[in-house]
């Protein structure tokens, strides 16, 4: 049981929309105040038109495989799609590790490579580069005692 935020009633889980970022796992107000809100905000005539031009702008940009592309990265990383050709010149179209072209890497795609802690864009990075770098945890310090072991073992 758990109460709402908004009609301060007690009702089941069921009654509440999933919601990771709380600790029980479910929103603050249940479905029907939910269903209340969005009915009032969606009456007003300027909330319409405002998500309205919001939804075209973005239904526009997902209509191709790579436009849903642009539109991730502009999400995720707030690249632009001038931004992310930029990119792509400046490293010859080529990964920025192993220097492989976006036709040998999988899925056709150079990857996006981003610090996790700041989300600074770094590079653009083929499939297997972008994943070796994820299995190091980005750890300058694992990627050295990986070179020292391969070059102990060569």
């Amino acid at each position: 049981m758990k109460t709402c935020f908004n009609c301060k009633q007690e009702k089941h889980l069921s009654e509440f929309h999933k919601d990771i970022t709380n600790k029980d796992g479910h929103g603050g107000t249940c479905k029907t105040c939910v269903a209340e809100y969005k009915k009032i905000y969606n009456a007003s005539p300027e909330n319409r038109k405002r998500r309205n031009k919001r939804l075209r702008k973005w239904t526009k940009l997902a209509k191709s495989k790579d436009a849903r592309r642009a539109l991730d990265r502009l999400k995720k990383y707030g690249l632009t799609q001038d931004a992310h050709a930029e990119l792509l010149k400046n490293q010859n179209y080529k990964c920025a590790v192993c220097g492989a072209t976006k036709e040998n890497s999988l899925g056709n795609v150079l990857h996006v490579d981003h610090c996790h802690k700041t989300g600074k864009v770094r590079g653009l990075l083929c499939d297997r580069c972008n994943k070796g770098l994820g299995m190091m945890r980005d750890s300058i310090v694992n990627i050295k005692s990986l070179v020292v072991y391969l070059e102990k073992h060569l």
